[in-house]
């Protein structure tokens, strides 16, 4: 179970918020909840064997005392157990949260999400926690609901008069919550998103360190510029909150004193007061505070849990009705067709008149075959590597993969088929996706790749020594081999190797390929091996130049 699932969207508000956790886990809270009782029952016991102690003769105080003790430790095991247990409830939730929502992001079109895609390490850290931090404060909740109304009746019984009072304070101090804590969910949500951009900037500073470190007036000037916004602004955010917090708290401590301070300049008249009635009055107040202010905390918690909750939505907007799934499986080895057509395809980035635009581009890919796209910067590449891995659905045209459509519907099947390295991909050292027997011949590669004494393959782990970037993107490719797919598209692999290895490249591992019956899609400015290619490709602003 998690927030978000395949039929509906969480909602903002208590209802939603509460009902999520008892839809999934209603089993367990309800546990916890007549767990929670018991406590509260018992720390009652307490409170009454206390008023006992306080009033008992001398040789029958340390009998209430005794009692009182084992109530409190009765108490405080029960809360343990009760709490670790719902705790680790509530975190393995959290966990499958994360995970199911990095699954639905993962089969969501990359149009649909490449914009959103900064926001996701904040909100499955920052918000999901919140979320659950709400879940689990629950069972207590119910702990100090139970000992307030419990006090309450109580109170009633000792002085009516003076239980009516302390409730319209109650109430009082519930009126100035319920104004207040809409103003603290505006902040928490202004909070959030400049938190998100903090991160994404942080992000920046951790893969540009050397850049930075190098070019120290570069460096100050990010920190400056780039860092202190949004850093201030998380800060202010931060302070605001506390601030709201800090004056609801003084304005609960004022209201109590103001409120009792008035009524003993001008309510003796109305109810007569003793000393053991004021005592024992003073003893429950000391007692029901903590769980006055939990209940105070749970709507403090509330609008956090709100916003939270409202970070999520957005992120995963639409993300169900986009998901992509196998609903229809390629069929291979159809003959007569090529392997990949284009077939005037184009995409177009902003407005079609003002952004750029790719095409109409049409051409074959057969089976076996070595395409070269090469092209200037800017000539539409990227776009194109992009739609061939089908990540990019065109916006007119078709691609057909052995003479059938790619639509969202097969897309994931066609994916499966490909081994793709793109400019930016990192090294993962956990491959044991990979089946087995694909393993045979990992040790041919690490030699091939020269590779021996710089890393190895442990349970399926990739080891990294403190590699080079250009020994890093042959550990990638290493990866792509042992996966051992139909086609390999390659954006600029060799871009950051050497000449020996530029000649490794495309005069032995490439061919080896072809030789294997892989089809190979490169993307490549190394004109001096274009003569592997059995077609080249040159784009020249979004369209395919005649040769």
């Amino acid at each position: 179970m998690c927030l978000i699932n395949t039929s509906t969207k969480l909602k903002t508000g208590m209802y939603k918020a509460i009902h999520f956790f008892f839809n999934s886990s209603w089993k367990q809270i309800l546990v916890a909840s007549i767990a929670s009782l018991v406590v509260a029952g018992l720390n009652l016991s307490s409170l009454h064997f206390f008023k006992e102690l306080v009033t008992a003769e001398q040789d029958d105080k340390l009998f209430y005392f005794g009692l009182i003790a084992g109530l409190v430790i009765s108490s405080l095991i029960i809360s343990f157990i009760v709490g670790k247990k719902i705790t680790w409830h509530f975190e393995k939730i959290l966990i499958e949260c994360r995970e199911s929502i990095c699954r639905n992001i993962l089969r969501t079109p990359y149009d649909d999400i490449k914009d959103r895609l900064s926001r996701i390490a904040p909100v499955l850290m920052f918000e999901v926690d919140q979320v659950g931090a709400f879940g689990k404060n629950l069972p207590g909740l119910v702990v100090s609901v139970a000992q307030t109304l419990a006090v309450f009746g109580y109170m009633f019984y000792l002085s009516w008069q003076l239980a009516s009072i302390v409730l319209t304070l109650f109430l009082l101090i519930t009126v100035v919550m319920i104004i207040a804590l809409p103003m603290q969910k505006r902040f928490e949500r202004e909070r959030s998103i400049n938190r998100t951009k903090l991160h994404t900037k942080l992000e920046l500073f951790n893969l540009g360190y050397k850049n930075l470190s190098v070019n120290r007036k570069h460096g100050d000037h990010f920190i400056d510029h780039s860092i202190h916004l949004p850093n201030s602004k998380v800060g202010e955010q931060n302070t605001k909150i506390h601030i709201v917090i800090i004056v609801f708290e003084q304005l609960i401590s004022g209201i109590v004193l103001l409120g009792l301070g008035i009524f003993f300049i001008g309510g003796q008249n109305w109810v007569e007061l003793n000393q053991p009635v004021i005592t024992q009055f003073v003893v429950v107040m000391i007692f029901i505070l903590p769980s006055f202010i939990k209940i105070i905390d749970f709507f403090n918690q509330l609008k956090k849990v709100e916003n939270a909750i409202e970070q999520i939505n957005e992120l995963s907007e639409d993300l169900d009705d986009s998901i992509l799934s196998i609903k229809k499986h390629l069929v291979e080895n159809k003959k007569n067709e090529p392997l990949i057509s284009l077939e005037d395809v184009e995409y177009h980035y902003g407005k079609k008149k003002s952004g750029f635009n790719l095409g109409p581009v049409s051409f074959n890919v057969n089976e076996n075959e070595i395409v070269i796209i090469k092209g200037g910067n800017g000539s539409g590449k990227t776009t194109l590597f992009n739609i061939l891995a089908g990540l990019y659905q065109p916006n007119r045209g078709r691609i057909k993969y052995n003479g059938q459509v790619l639509c969202l519907d097969n897309i994931t099947s066609y994916r499966d088929l490909l081994s793709c390295h793109f400019t930016d991909s990192p090294v993962y050292d956990d491959i044991s996706y990979i089946p087995k027997d694909k393993f045979k011949h990992s040790d041919s590669y690490i030699k091939e790749l020269e590779l021996q004494g710089k890393t190895n393959l442990s349970f399926f782990r990739i080891s990294d020594f403190n590699l080079s970037f250009g020994q890093k993107s042959r550990l990638n490719l290493m990866r792509l081999l042992l996966e051992d797919k139909p086609i390999y598209i390659l954006d600029e692999w060799a871009a950051n190797q050497d000449v020996h290895f530029k000649e490794k490249f495309y005069n032995e591992i490439i061919p080896r390929l072809k030789r294997e019956g892989k089809t190979v899609i490169l993307i490549s400015h190394d004109d001096k091996y274009y003569s592997i290619a059995d077609q080249v490709i040159t784009l020249r602003n979004g369209q395919i130049e005649d040769a």
